[in-house]
């Protein structure tokens, strides 16, 4: 999926069709943050766009879930070409639950943005049309399904994205949840929606197992819907970091 021309109009009449009785749907929650120079024209397509990308990331998570034998950051590489250009093809309805407009960036790592205009989305995803087109493809998951369940994981403190980043991938690629979505960032807090199978017990003990070296994870506190963690990276040397994938390299600091 790749950013074209993408009317809010034409997404708000999406949202009026309900889906199918017989269709497979999941209801995602998930960030749009479309980066913006400095200097850069503000316009209504900015909300747009951000709009767009948002629910190209519901359905990209919705794809993840179904695709087995690839690593998850390799699907990533390919199922924007798989899935085309349009979200819109595989959604029922949607709407937008924040409009948070623009704000310091935090999810561009592009030094030469300095801001980013951000919406929360709710979205609802025909899986079987998702299956469809990854079976045209022969990415199809053979694999029986575990039940999951959404835990929420707080992220307490004020952490730099760096750091947030480095714990989102853990999950997915280290840990395997099914997927880890942002539903709320603001300063000093930042929530992740985690869809797994484990309890809010489990899910920590595989965390604390399989954090890189340089992502320092301290838990706050564990409930049954979820966790809350504080979260730091330290630099790590050079040659663990080669040796070790996955490993997070960061400036060195002084500590006391």
């Amino acid at each position: 999926m790749r950013s074209s021309g993408f009317t809010l109009s034409l997404l708000l009449f999406a949202g009026l069709f309900a889906a199918p009785a017989a269709a497979q749907v999941r209801q995602m929650e998930t960030v749009g943050a479309y980066p913006l120079s400095a200097g850069a024209k503000r316009s209504g397509s900015a909300r747009d766009t951000a709009v767009k990308l948002a629910l190209e990331e519901a359905v990209i998570q919705v794809a993840m879930d179904l695709v087995s034998g690839v690593k998850s950051r390799e699907a990533a590489a390919f199922l924007p070409d798989v899935l085309g250009d349009d979200p819109l093809d595989y959604i029922s309805r949607f709407r937008i639950i924040e409009d948070r407009g623009e704000r310091p960036a935090q999810f561009s790592q592009d030094p030469g943005v300095e801001f980013e205009y951000v919406v929360l989305v709710e979205s609802h995803i025909d899986s079987a049309r998702v299956r469809s087109r990854l079976a045209k493809a022969g990415l199809l998951m053979t694999r029986a399904r575990t039940p999951a369940q959404r835990l929420l994981v707080v992220i307490d403190g004020n952490s730099d994205f760096e750091a947030y980043e480095a714990l989102r991938r853990t999950l997915i690629d280290r840990v395997r949840v099914k997927s880890a979505v942002p539903v709320e960032m603001e300063r000093g807090r930042i929530v992740l929606a985690v869809e797994t199978s484990r309890s809010s017990r489990q899910l920590l003990e595989n965390l604390l197992r399989s954090a890189p070296p340089g992502l320092l994870v301290t838990p706050v506190g564990s409930q049954v819907g979820g966790l809350t963690l504080r979260i730091e990276l330290e630099a790590v040397p050079e040659d663990l970091g080669k040796k070790v994938p996955g490993a997070v390299r960061t400036g060195s600091r002084a500590r006391n």
